[in-house]
């Protein structure tokens, strides 16, 4: 099974066959319903800014057919972490409270793959959007082998952290965080990305001598439609809670821009601590995007029955081992990436 693994990974991205000597470290960002089209490496028209996003593709493969496993966000993450089918999890749709299930995912029924990492030496860090389950030590992200982690259960507002149900376009009053131990983080006034990216940057300098994966589940650009810059005087009159703001395509705009130049922070600090050779980056989006993206040229976006709904971007950098400017229309999915992941971290021995 390892070597048909491996040779799968060699097919898929192109890399040279020669014996792997060192673990590398292993970041997965993945962005909140990001269209297809969003990105000028994927769609020379778009008017989206995004320097850091292409060079992840100029610098590694992009990948021209890769597919999330869902059509909306919770069902894909719990895909990921598992390296399964969603519907093999029993009820997979959103976890929100009670629909279904608040423990969700649960690790002592389905192994995950930073619960493999950690058996091979990795040092696992969660920061973003679980979306998996919210029931400490059952189904959170210390429960399911991550060592560090700072994250929103679900959806929130972006300056004040309140839960938010696009089901009902309206703020619930009680906060979504939770981190290490089950602490409610107080962090009003700051983006979310902001707190995430930052959090990651953290843990890499922290951990940069042993071998480290770093899951980076972002929140945006997920509606509420909040720029980094919109701060509001309480998390009551936010903006972006009105079914008419939820198409607000300059606001998009903003975020992925600001969700870019984060990236291009993380790529920074991966060069500063001289990790950059041997760290594999990999970005994608967990669905297609909502009204406001940008999915062409695919039909439709979040939620529908048609390509537009399933099929992201997808790039892969690795310095060390994967030749730069590489164009693949391999097919891919979600689940490859879990695979692949825990074979080079060798946690399959």
């Amino acid at each position: 099974m390892k070597a048909k693994l491996l040779l799968l990974f060699l097919f898929v991205l192109a890399i040279p066959c020669t014996a792997q000597k060192q673990q590398p470290n292993i970041i997965f960002i993945l962005c909140d319903d990001l269209g297809y089209g969003d990105l000028a490496c994927y769609n020379g028209n778009t008017e989206i800014q995004t320097p850091n996003m292409n060079s992840l593709a100029g610098e590694g493969v992009r990948f021209t057919q890769h597919y999330s496993a869902a059509p909306l966000c919770s069902p894909s993450r719990r895909a990921f972490v598992t390296g399964r089918y969603q519907s093999r999890l029993g009820e997979w749709a959103e976890s929100y409270a009670g629909l279904p299930s608040l423990d969700g995912v649960a690790a002592d029924r389905e192994p995950t793959i930073a619960m493999y990492l950690k058996k091979a030496g990795y040092t696992n860090g969660c920061f973003g959007k679980w979306n998996v389950g919210e029931v400490e030590g059952v189904s959170s992200p210390g429960a399911h082998g991550f060592d560090d982690y700072i994250c929103i259960d679900h959806n929130t507002e972006y300056f004040y952290h309140r839960k938010w149900l696009p089901q009902e376009a309206l703020f619930r009053g009680e906060k979504g965080w939770y981190g290490e131990g089950g602490k409610v983080l107080n962090r009003d006034g700051e983006y979310l990305p902001d707190i995430f990216t930052e959090a990651a940057i953290d843990f890499i300098k922290k951990n940069k001598k042993d071998p480290f994966f770093v899951y980076l589940p972002y929140a945006v650009p997920h509606e509420p439609m909040q720029g980094p810059e919109d701060i509001p005087a309480s998390w009551q009159e936010a903006p972006g809670k009105h079914p008419e703001e939820t198409t607000n395509r300059a606001t998009y705009v903003k975020m992925v821009e600001h969700l870019d130049k984060r990236i291009g922070d993380l790529m920074k600090a991966l060069k500063e601590e001289g990790i950059d050779e041997n760290t594999i980056v990999v970005f994608s989006s967990d669905n297609g995007g909502m009204l406001q993206s940008d999915n062409s040229p695919l039909r439709a976006g979040k939620m529908h029955l048609f390509e537009g709904r399933i099929r992201v971007p997808m790039m892969v950098r690795w310095p060390k081992e994967i030749p730069a400017g590489k164009v693949l229309s391999q097919p891919t999915i979600m689940m490859d990436l879990t695979t692949i992941f825990i074979e080079l971290a060798q946690a399959n021995e």
